[in-house]
């Protein structure tokens, strides 16, 4: 059971820094935290476009949507609010958090 207690650590502390430094930062040491810290046969560590192009970060949504939790909110309300289609947001989701709106939000 140590696993759990791990992982109930890991959220506590991606909370505190969802708090210092919002979501997407979080987001983004989340992704980090679940790549192995030496992969075999030469594959790359990193990929060198970790950062989305300016415009494109889902920080202000994931920002506006933990400011907006006490409401419904959908898959079409966040494409609405970044004014993107929601296949367009799907494909930034899973750029950017590995995951789709989706399931984001029932995580």
């Amino acid at each position: 059971m140590a696993g759990a207690g791990s992982g109930t650590g890991y959220d506590l502390c991606l909370q505190l820094v969802r708090a210092d430094h919002g979501s997407a930062y979080a987001a983004r040491i989340a992704r980090r935290m679940v790549m192995p810290p030496h992969r075999e046969g030469g594959q790359v560590q990193y990929r060198a476009d970790d950062e989305p192009p300016p415009g494109e970060s889902l920080g202000a949504l994931l920002d506006w949507v933990s400011e907006h939790l006490a409401e419904p909110i959908g898959v079409n309300d966040l494409a609405a609010q970044l004014n993107v289609s929601p296949r367009t947001l799907a494909r930034r989701f899973s750029d950017q958090l590995g995951t789709t709106p989706g399931q984001w939000l029932l995580a």
